[in-house]
C-alpha cells in the first residue's frame, strides 16, 4: 500500500514538473502579449558603457544565441529566430542607460496548424542574461 502511494506521489511530482518546463518558456495568446509590452525584460547598462558598445553587445548576444540579426541602427538591434513552432523577432533597444527587450512573435501549434500570437520568454530571459553576463 506504501509503495503504491509512493508511486503515484512520484508520479504526479513527475508530471507537474514536466508541465511546467514546457509551459515556462512561452507564453501564448493575446493576453501575454499585451502582458509583456506593458513590462518588458531590460538591462541596465553601466554607465562606462556607451550606446555604440552597447548596442555591439546585444548584435553579439543575439548571434550567440542563434538569432538571424536583420537590422542593426544606432540604438537598435533586431533579430529573427524560427524555432520550435515560434517565428519570432527580438528587438533590443537603447534607452537611456537601459537596453528593452521587445517581442514580436507568432507561435505555430505543430498537430493543429492553429497560430497565436506569443511571447518566447525563456529565450528572451536567456537574452537579458547573456547582456547582463557580456555588460558587468
Amino acid at each position: 500500500m506504501m509503495k503504491k502511494l509512493l508511486i503515484s506521489i512520484s508520479t504526479i511530482f513527475f508530471i507537474v514538473a514536466l508541465v511546467g518546463c514546457q509551459s515556462n518558456g512561452r507564453k501564448l495568446g493575446e493576453k501575454a502579449v499585451q502582458e509583456y509590452d506593458n513590462d518588458p525584460l531590460y538591462v541596465e547598462v553601466p554607465a562606462s558603457v556607451t550606446q555604440e558598445q552597447a548596442i555591439d553587445l546585444a548584435e553579439s548576444v543575439l548571434i550567440g544565441r542563434e538569432w538571424k540579426v536583420t537590422s542593426t541602427t544606432a540604438d537598435e538591434v533586431v533579430g529573427k529566430l524560427v524555432h520550435r513552432g515560434f517565428d519570432a523577432t527580438a528587438t533590443i533597444k537603447s534607452e537611456g542607460k537601459r537596453l528593452t527587450i521587445y517581442s514580436e512573435a507568432i507561435h505555430t501549434d505543430k498537430n493543429s496548424g492553429e497560430t497565436k500570437p506569443g511571447v518566447p520568454f525563456g529565450w528572451l530571459k536567456n537574452l537579458q542574461t547573456d547582456l547582463v553576463k557580456q555588460l558587468n
